[in-house]
């Protein structure tokens, strides 16, 4: 009696049956998450003796279409097997296998080099509207918080500029329509919009992103707030322009992080993209959590706990974080990994 093989990739396509969350970007979902294509692939089955790994069984496995992994058919008969269990505690399973060294290139997967090219288009009028400042050709008022707080800021813009980026926008302005969100109101009886969840860096991403096109990250706790109005104003392309964007920026922002502000850029990063619509932030999420596993496997699991106290941390939703970090440190940054050069 023989027993065999059967090496799979446990990573996201493992779920691929699960529904989608409402909201998900389909282009990003699981389906298109795959695993590195690897060769040279190699089982060791052995035992550790005085520190030293002895291996009685050394075979290559072969790709398979069964569950799209690697197989070995009779890796070790049951005699055998119930031997190495009756000599030993533990038995262990050793699986070596290469990786084009592209596939770890952060920079080619976010694509964090391809800068968009924004045409200098009314910034000076957009420094104006930031100030508070009301030109003679200004047609329309954009007011954020809550004047009855007394907590407000009156933006006096320009419906031009504006109908342009956003076709919602446009709507409103001719039409005077209302939205089905209590995230953006419409005065009818002026030429007013109210955005009573939103911060003045909030109107400024939103505005700057109104009159020029250019797309920067808003602040780390207000993606979601952010993210609730601009998916009532901007088309779908536009949408997943500004995630792409957004992506590439936070991946930035990580890889240029100093060591001793990794751990806060990640954990930064993380709390934005959990925000995120499911799906819409892969790759600067992938990079976010391989930074934060490989910190704690530098420091300690006692990290994590250092992380729930930080004060700027523990009022937030971190536990999905910190779990998914710590079974990435187990299964893959923990692994052993060498250059093949």
């Amino acid at each position: 009696m023989y027993f065999s093989f059967l090496l799979v990739d446990l990573g996201p396509r493992a779920t691929t049956n699960e529904s989608l969350p409402r909201g998900a970007l389909k282009t990003n979902t699981l389906n298109n998450q795959l695993s590195p294509k690897a060769s040279n692939i190699y089982l060791r089955i052995g035992y550790r003796k005085d520190n030293e790994f002895i291996s009685i069984v050394e075979a290559p496995l072969r790709p398979t279409t069964r569950m799209g992994g690697y197989y070995l058919d009779n890796a070790i008969t049951y005699t055998h097997l119930n031997n190495l269990l009756s000599d030993n505690d533990v038995i262990t399973f050793r699986v070596s296998l290469q990786v084009e060294r592209e596939y770890f290139n952060i920079g080619k997967l976010g694509d964090i080099k391809s800068l968009a090219i924004i045409e200098e288009r009314n910034v000076r009028t957009l420094e104006s509207v930031l100030k508070g400042k009301k030109s003679s050709n200004s047609d329309f008022i954009f007011t954020r918080g809550d004047s009855s707080a007394n907590d407000s800021t009156d933006y006096y813009v320009h419906k031009a500029p504006l109908a342009y980026t956003s076709i919602t926008l446009r709507s409103i302005f001719d039409k005077k329509v209302s939205l089905p969100t209590d995230q953006i109101l419409i005065e009818s009886g002026e030429d007013r919009i109210i955005f009573p969840f939103l911060s003045e860096s909030d109107m400024k991403f939103l505005l700057t992103y109104l009159y020029t096109e250019r797309i920067s990250l808003p602040e780390y706790n207000r993606f979601a707030r952010v993210g609730r109005v601009i998916s009532f104003l901007f088309d779908r392309d536009r949408l997943i322009n500004i995630f792409t964007q957004w992506q590439r920026l936070i991946i930035e922002s990580i890889l240029e992080a100093d060591d001793n502000q990794k751990v806060v850029i990640a954990m930064r990063s993380l709390i934005a993209i959990y925000s995120a619509p499911y799906g819409a932030l892969p790759i600067a999420k992938r990079v976010a959590i391989s930074t934060l596993a490989d910190q704690i496997a530098r420091q300690g699991d006692e990290l994590t706990d250092k992380i729930k106290e930080d004060e700027e941390f523990k009022k937030y939703s971190i536990e999905r974080i910190l779990e998914s970090a710590l079974k990435l440190k187990r299964l893959i940054t923990a692994v052993k990994k060498t250059s093949y050069d």
